[in-house]
């Protein structure tokens, strides 16, 4: 594998993604929209909620997990499928590029597409709700669980959104859409 090949595929799709507006959505539009709609709706949840957990706190870091999930599949489809639909296949077959090469190119452009959406997600996460991934980590820390009655209440409602998360990414298979209902069905539930 020669750097240089890598380096050539990958500048080649920085320069299609930074002119085509349907690539610049999926990495900064939609996980705005996913955002702006989910938060409102966990703190519609979080006003009504009886139990004493953080309910936005929960729906939101799920989001930006969701961000992280959706960005790395769906960049490596498209970028691998743009070659197919700008009819550019036979290009990249007749060229000295190994497969391995291709790949490997179109793979490190979808893991920058991901790295750059769960910064900007972050960074308006931290902007819009005040909220840190890095200090919500304390949310999934069951550790703090001891015999007091008090107590037990949070880790039991803890130790639920931990099998909820768990039982989504066991399910990633299924699909977009029935793995987000398990996932807010299972906290809901909770």
């Amino acid at each position: 594998m020669a750097l240089h090949r890598l380096l050539a595929v990958l500048l080649r799709q920085l320069y299609a993604t930074r002119r085509s507006l349907d690539r610049l959505t999926d990495i900064f539009y939609w996980p705005t929209i996913d955002l702006c709609i989910w938060g409102l709706t966990s703190a519609y949840f979080q006003k009504f909620a009886l139990a004493e957990g953080n309910i936005f706190v929960t729906i939101v870091s799920g989001l930006i997990l969701w961000i992280i999930l959706y960005m790395a599949s769906n960049s490596i489809a498209i970028t691998i499928l743009a070659d197919l639909w700008d009819r550019n296949l036979m290009n990249v077959l007749v060229s000295p590029l190994s497969w391995t090469e291709w790949l490997t190119g179109n793979v490190m452009l979808s893991l920058i597409k991901v790295v750059l959406s769960f910064l900007f997600t972050m960074g308006l996460t931290l902007l819009l709700f005040k909220i840190s991934l890095f200090s919500t980590m304390a949310l999934f820390n069951t550790s703090h669980c001891t015999t007091h009655s008090h107590q037990l209440v949070d880790c039991v409602y803890y130790n639920r959104i931990n099998f909820a998360l768990w039982h989504a990414y066991s399910n990633i298979s299924m699909g977009t859409r029935s793995c987000c209902v398990t996932f807010f069905g299972n906290l809901l539930s909770a």
